[in-house]
Order: C-alpha cells, then structure tokens, then sequence
C-alpha cells in the first residue's frame, strides 16, 4: 500500500490549475529550499519570465 505525503496530495492537485501556475509554485518551492540550505546568497531572487504560448 502506497501512502502519499500532503506535498505529493498537494502536487496532484495542482495538475488541474495548468502547466504555468504548477511551473512557477515548484519553482519557488524549489528556490525556497535552496535558499534555506545555502545561506552563501541570502539575496538571490527568482527570475521570472512569462513566455506567450
């Protein structure tokens, strides 16, 4: 039996509100544990860019 933790119940949720807002919310996730693991660049912020599709 397979249990799913509330970041992976969370993850699957988010398949329904589009591919860009998934794209942008595991970036900053991503970016957010980054940050928190290096603390060489306590002022590195996300570039975020909108492409017309």
């Amino acid at each position: 039996m397979c249990t799913l933790t509330q970041l992976e119940l969370d993850f699957l949720a988010s398949l329904k509100t589009g591919w860009r807002r998934l794209y942008r919310r595991e970036l900053m996730r991503l970016l957010r544990r980054d940050a928190g693991t290096d603390e060489a660049r306590p002022d590195a912020r996300p570039i975020l860019r909108t492409v017309s599709g």
